[in-house]
């Protein structure tokens, strides 16, 4: 059986283009190993309506109907991306043995639906 450390596994939300003025992808950045990794979310949001600090887009009443809705879709993303990562993490703490391939059993997590990957690892 070999150590894990959760700690070393840190992950953050970045913006391809933080100080751009058109809609700019959101990136899951993750440290493993001592190595960064930048995986999309597959979703947007306008630089200004992003707090950086909360990892979240900006709903507000200063912003129109339609930014508000796509930054309410963008959160549910992210929520959703951070539960695949809880899920990832879970799935380390249950292996005996670090898989090898740590960023790509990762991204399956991210990027396949769960309920596909149940009992394939």
């Amino acid at each position: 059986m070999s150590q894990q450390f959760l700690a070393e596994r840190k992950f953050h939300f970045n913006l391809r283009k933080p100080k751009g003025k058109k809609p700019t992808p959101i990136y899951l950045v993750v440290t493993i190993g001592g190595k960064q990794y930048k995986l999309a979310t597959n979703t947007k949001v306008y630089p200004d309506q992003w707090d950086n600090a909360l990892q979240v887009a900006i709903v507000s009443n200063t912003i129109s109907k339609l930014d508000n809705k796509n930054n309410k879709l963008a959160n549910e993303r992210l929520e959703q991306v951070k539960a695949y990562y809880s899920e990832f993490i879970d799935y380390l703490c249950s292996q005996e043995e670090t898989p090898i391939d740590l960023i790509g059993v990762l991204k399956t997590y991210i990027y396949v639906p769960p309920s596909a990957i149940a009992g394939t690892h």
